[in-house]
C-alpha cells in the first residue's frame, strides 16, 4: 500500500494564464467495445485493491523520458513501475495498467482476464504506477481519465503528431487536458513551461502546479 504523497520534485511554480478551453467535444464519440469494457473492469478492481499512487503522463511527445524520470523521482523504498502501452488507446492503457501489454491485440477478454490474474499471482504489485497516456482518436484521453482519477498529472508537450487524428493542436490540447480536468482537488499537476499550450492548461487544475523548462 502506498501514500499519496506529492510528487518529490524541486521546481518552481509559476503565476497565472488564460484558460484552455473547455474539452467535453471528446465523450461520447466513440463507444468502447464489450472486450474494453470488461478489461477496464478488471482494471478498475485491481486499481481499487492496491491503490497504488498513480502518476498519468500524456503529450505529444517525450512520455516515455519524462515516466522514467518521474519513476527515478518516486523509487526509494517503494517498488514503482512504469506502464507503457503497446497502442495508444484505452484498452492499450487498461492492459499496461494491468501489465499484460504483451498480451496480442486479438487475444479475446477471457484470455486477457486470465493473463492478468497469473501475472498478479506470480508478482508483487506497485506501491506507485506511472501510466502513459496517449490517443488514436477523439475521446480517448478522456475515456482513460475518468477511469483512473490521477494523484499525480504531466503533460509533456502539444505537438503536431496527433493533429491527423485529432485535428488542429488546439483540440489535441483540449484531449491532453482531460486528465487534469477529472484530477481531484489534491492532484498535483505537472506542466512542460517551455510549451505555450501546455502552459494554458494550468488554469484546468484544481490542485498544486509544478511547472518544468528551461527557464
Amino acid at each position: 500500500m502506498c501514500d499519496n504523497q506529492s510528487l518529490p520534485l524541486v521546481i518552481s511554480l509559476r503565476g497565472n494564464v488564460a484558460p484552455a478551453g473547455a474539452i467535453t467535444y471528446a465523450r461520447g464519440m466513440s463507444n468502447p467495445s464489450f472486450r474494453e469494457k470488461i478489461v477496464w473492469r478488471r482494471t478498475q478492481d485491481w486499481l481499487a485493491s492496491y491503490r497504488p499512487q498513480l502518476v498519468a503522463v500524456t503529450g505529444s511527445s517525450g512520455r516515455s523520458i519524462a515516466a522514467e524520470g518521474i519513476r527515478l523521482a518516486l523509487v526509494g523504498d517503494r517498488s514503482v513501475r512504469v506502464a507503457t502501452p503497446a497502442t495508444e488507446s484505452p484498452l492499450g492503457v487498461a492492459k499496461a495498467i494491468l501489465d499484460i501489454s504483451g498480451s496480442p491485440k486479438s487475444t479475446n477478454w477471457m484470455q486477457l482476464l486470465a493473463s492478468s490474474l497469473v501475472r498478479e499471482i506470480s508478482g508483487d504489485e506497485p506501491d506507485a504506477l506511472v501510466v502513459e497516456v496517449g490517443a488514436t482518436r477523439p475521446g480517448d484521453v478522456d475515456r482513460v481519465a475518468i477511469r483512473i482519477a490521477p494523484q499525480v498529472v504531466a503533460v509533456t508537450s502539444v505537438g503536431s503528431s496527433h493533429t491527423r487524428l485529432l485535428g488542429e493542436k488546439e483540440l489535441v490540447a483540449h484531449e491532453y487536458e482531460s486528465l487534469i480536468a477529472v484530477a481531484g482537488p489534491n492532484a498535483t499537476t505537472v506542466l512542460n513551461a517551455d510549451d505555450e499550450l501546455v502552459l494554458q492548461m494550468e488554469e484546468r487544475a484544481r490542485g498544486p502546479v509544478i511547472m518544468v523548462g528551461h527557464d
